[in-house]
């Protein structure tokens, strides 16, 4: 897990989720960890995320966060996941009750 930048990143591939104030997988916020890409029907695993956050902070990791524990994300900061296991691990929380973070997340297969 790495931070790429503190700029905002969008883009029209874009899956957009909303943290809550309980955990949530990336599975949980929208974003699909495998497909089948051709017409063998072959299953590709995700192997890179992009993600940024828009508005309110969170707090991530790769085992369970709250409110309190995890590393902060603050609005406006990109963050990319390098492993499927580091994909399958992740998850985040609001890092203040109630005030619900979007997130952008852009998959690579």
């Amino acid at each position: 897990m790495q931070r790429v930048s503190s700029g905002g990143t969008q883009a029209e591939n874009a899956i957009t989720g909303t943290t809550s104030d309980t955990a949530q997988t990336l599975i949980e916020l929208g974003a699909t960890l495998s497909k089948t890409g051709d017409v063998t029907g072959k299953v590709h695993n995700a192997c890179f995320a992009l993600m940024a956050v828009e508005n309110n902070d969170l707090r991530m990791s790769l085992d369970t966060p709250t409110a309190a524990k995890g590393l902060p994300w603050r609005a406006g900061e990109t963050w990319k996941l390098e492993s499927e296991a580091e994909l399958q691990k992740f998850s985040c929380i609001s890092a203040v009750a109630g005030a619900h973070a979007t997130v952008q997340i852009i998959i690579q297969y």
